[in-house]
């Protein structure tokens, strides 16, 4: 019964840090299509059709990430960013619905994203301080990639 208690919380760790890195190495590819990040990352393997090249951008980080924090602290700071996204999504619905006329596809009562928008803001309060840091300090490094970036394709 000890192994249980043991072994689900592990796939649930390992299965979440799998999800990231996967997600993670599509977002990175998805940015390069865009050209916010270099071309280099755009491409994909010839036989998988996979962004195999943002995988070995995000392999070294998610070691030293791994190897440099606490468990607690890393899952913490992981949904401090996921939740501070699903707040970014549902503020950009609210402000879309007010911009936009009504379509005949498909609608959303504002009440939804408020709703959700606000359930986001209590959950993100609850994240410890030190989580709150560290996921400034990874947009951060985001914002100082892409303005890299953006100088080097000025430039």
């Amino acid at each position: 019964m000890d192994n249980l208690f043991f072994g689900v919380p592990l796939f649930a760790v390992l299965n979440t840090a799998l999800l990231n890195f996967v997600t993670a190495s599509r977002l990175l590819y998805g940015m390069s299509r865009e050209g916010l990040l270099s071309a280099w990352l755009g491409k994909l393997h010839q036989r998988r059709a996979t962004p195999y090249r943002t995988l070995l951008v995000i392999l070294p980080i998610a070691i030293f990430l791994a190897l440099s924090g606490t468990l607690q602290l890393l899952a913490g700071t992981t949904a401090t960013l996921i939740l501070a996204m699903f707040c970014l999504v549902n503020l950009s619905l609210l402000l879309i619905k007010r911009r936009e006329v009504e379509t005949n596809g498909f609608q959303v009562s504002y009440i939804v994203p408020a709703i959700a928008l606000l359930l986001n803001l209590v959950l993100f309060a609850f994240a410890s301080g030190a989580s709150h840091i560290l996921a400034l300090v990874f947009v951060g490094i985001g914002m100082l990639l892409i303005l890299i970036q953006k100088a080097f394709r000025r430039g």
